[in-house]
């Protein structure tokens, strides 16, 4: 899979940014971005977790709610980091 991030210039000026100041020189570009991306979801799915573990407990009779939101991160595709300089 191949995930293309089209960022505006001031948005690719920012990461570029970000990226020189904090990836480690013995970690490509493409797996500081891959790394950024897996821990996004983890993020977003510990917070989706926890608003689903709220509402149960609030709800106590609804139904069907829950799962697992985890993304599998074996075998991960490349990520893409375009600018569009428009």
């Amino acid at each position: 899979m191949k995930i293309v991030i089209k960022m505006g210039k001031e948005e690719a000026e920012a990461y570029k940014s970000f990226e020189s100041t904090v990836r480690p020189d013995e970690v490509s570009s493409e797996v500081f971005a891959k790394s950024i991306f897996f821990n996004g979801i983890e993020a977003m799915n510990k917070e989706l977790s926890r608003m689903v573990e709220e509402y149960i407990k609030e709800n106590p009779d609804a139904s069907g709610v829950g799962g697992d939101f985890s993304a599998p991160t074996s075998g991960a595709g490349n990520v893409e980091i375009i600018s569009d300089n428009s």
